[in-house]
């Protein structure tokens, strides 16, 4: 896998080479992919507040809805089959937290109205670790069939990482070939 710096306008408006970033094979499709730019401690306070116990869920609650920073959207090219195993883990992903928060608070209630105490609260505690470990295998395929991408100093180029080199090696003929355009 490589990295490779391109225009900030080009990923934006998907002006990319028409090779998938995760197959490197030739495709004229595209995934648009947000992601939080500049904030990253934001995500560890947020897990840190749950260790609280109620008073740091609320919190966490709260300052989860809050402004995150800013967004760079960029348009990526993505073949068909890249993006069916993305959407097929994004699906999982979804699946998942619904029935796994379903059956927590079915099992709330259960506990609640037959007593089970003890018994009850483990059978919460372990349905919400599942749920929470399908969740995190799911983001991890997701994390397999996108690319990371960050922006410079200059906010005038944006670094994609981990792109299959095919895909680095036609974006840098793409790159070279406007730098001729331009000198011409």
């Amino acid at each position: 896998m490589a990295d490779v710096m391109v225009f900030v306008d080009d990923a934006v408006l998907g002006r990319l080479p028409d090779v998938c970033l995760i197959d490197g094979t030739p495709t004229n499709h595209r995934m648009i992919v947000r992601e939080e730019i500049g904030s990253s401690t934001r995500s560890g306070v947020l897990v840190l507040l749950l260790f609280l116990g109620p008073v740091g869920w609320i919190l966490a609650a709260i300052f989860a809805g809050r402004d995150r920073g800013e967004i760079l959207r960029v348009e990526l090219p993505c073949s068909e089959a890249t993006f069916g195993r993305y959407a097929e883990a994004r699906s999982m992903r979804k699946i998942a937290a619904r029935v796994g928060l379903l059956t927590a608070v079915v099992l709330v209630a259960l506990t609640s109205w037959l007593g089970l105490g003890v018994i009850g609260v483990w059978a919460v505690v372990l349905t919400l670790l599942a749920t929470g470990a399908a969740m995190f295998i799911a983001e991890r395929k997701m994390g397999k069939e996108t690319v990371r991408f960050s922006l410079d100093a200059s906010r005038r180029w944006v670094c994609l990482h981990d792109v299959h080199p095919n895909f680095a090696a036609a974006a840098t003929a793409a790159q070279a070939a406007s730098a001729d355009r331009v000198r011409r």
